[in-house]
């Protein structure tokens, strides 16, 4: 089906796709409201498409959808929550994906040969399967989300990645090869708020210092190391495995703290029953005196502080 439309970049003729295969004819196309997956090679092989127009209501972009339509330039999805297989590979003058905060997984080549993309930012997902992004080689940056729980092998290989953003991703779910061959890769950014929140709940300044020194330890290490998944799984495993330690030593303290603010509660309750204080003891100037003799007050200033880690 085609209709017309006033595009704000000029372009007045638009294609209305409602699903099935698309002319390949077609150069700016508006998806229908009543389409929530773009079909199995929609527009592949499309070598004139240039605009796409998504809608909040499509959800699912099919295998191999938009593969080898090389005039493509700039995609904006903002309710998909799956890129299928080979999706846009070999999409050229792909220079900017918008991807929305609905987006679960990437799957196999979906971005495969996408030479002109420079950044990536990838607000939601929870996998970025085999290939994802393999041969974007003008690819440089690449945000990943924190929800992010699995990377696929060779998903940015022959990438020229220089700095990402990662969250921290356990139990080995960064595959071998992820980032091998991104030879000039050597800034990891540690994105995620709960871990940050965990270390600046730590009691001791000592064990914040050591943590950020060990977090910060990879951009020493990694621009001088040719084994980078290695190394960047090695890091991740390290800062785990330390702030496992560091917040057992904290539930330590903090139960010690406890114990010894119990007692001196009780202290103070009984040095006041001792002195036949009940008019003492209402007294606020009495019931100051008692915590600073009993040390009350220091525990209660240092126990609070505990409470608060997570």
């Amino acid at each position: 089906m085609a209709d017309k439309a006033d595009g704000s970049d000029g372009r007045s003729d638009f294609y209305i796709y409602m699903g099935g295969r698309a002319p390949q004819h077609v150069i700016n196309v508006i998806i229908h409201e009543s389409v929530d997956t773009i079909e199995r090679h929609a527009f592949c092989d499309n070598p004139n498409l240039r605009y796409v127009k998504f809608h909040k209501g499509v959800e699912t972009v099919g295998r191999e959808a938009f593969m080898n339509c090389r005039s493509i330039r700039g995609i904006q999805m903002p309710g998909v929550k799956i890129v299928g297989v080979g999706a846009f590979t070999n999409c050229k003058r792909l220079k900017d994906i918008q991807f929305g905060k609905k987006l679960e997984i990437i799957e196999f080549s979906a971005f495969y040969g996408c030479i002109s993309l420079k950044c990536v930012i990838i607000p939601a997902a929870r996998t970025i399967e085999v290939c994802a992004f393999n041969h974007c080689t003008a690819l440089t940056h690449v945000q990943l989300p924190e929800e992010l729980e699995t990377v696929g092998a060779y998903a940015f290989w022959a990438c020229n990645l220089k700095r990402i953003a990662t969250p921290m991703i356990y139990d080995d779910k960064i595959s071998d090869s992820v980032f091998d061959s991104c030879r000039e890769l050597s800034t990891v950014d540690l994105v995620g708020s709960d871990i940050h929140k965990s270390i600046s709940h730590l009691h001791m300044d000592c064990w914040r210092y050591d943590m950020y020194q060990d977090i910060h330890r990879i951009n020493m290490v990694l621009p001088h190391t040719s084994g980078k998944t290695k190394a960047i799984r090695q890091w991740m495993d390290s800062v785990t495995n330390r702030l496992v330690y560091y917040r057992g030593a904290h539930y330590q303290l903090s139960r010690e703290a406890m114990t010894i603010l119990e007692l001196a509660l009780w202290k103070a309750k009984l040095d006041d029953s001792e002195e036949g204080g009940n008019d003492k003891i209402d007294s606020v100037d009495a019931r100051q005196e008692a915590r600073i003799r009993c040390g009350a007050s220091v525990v209660i200033k240092n126990v609070l502080p505990f409470l608060k880690l997570r």
